[in-house]
């Protein structure tokens, strides 16, 4: 890892998918009333955005650190954030937050 963090990265990708964690599986999910569907949607969503860095730092430099570890460090994250992500998308779907529902168009 750097010492010098990028910030205003860091802060925009994370805006960015909870915005995204939101419109996709949020809402769709407080309209229908299903938590289930926030939980898999939200799972599926994590797979997907976080596979995208994942795959492509393994494909394209690696971790290093000796043989299997990229492989397992990349299982790691890929478990994880799937988890964290569905996790989130059913926790704000069941609080039904009156602020969440006025900031969505659609909702």
């Amino acid at each position: 890892m750097t010492s010098n963090v990028n910030w205003l990265a860091a802060i925009t990708f994370y805006l960015l998918l909870i915005v995204s964690v939101v419109l996709f599986a949020v809402a769709p999910a407080v309209e229908r009333g299903s938590w289930l569907q926030a939980l898999l949607i939200g799972a599926l969503f994590g797979l997907i955005s976080y596979a995208t860095y994942d795959l492509t730092t393994l494909a394209g430099i690696g971790y290093g650190g000796g043989p299997g570890l990229g492989r397992c460090v990349s299982r790691l994250s890929f478990d994880g954030n799937i988890f964290y992500t569905g996790i989130s998308a059913i926790s704000t779907s069941l609080t039904k937050i009156d602020m969440l529902l006025n900031f969505i168009p659609f909702a």
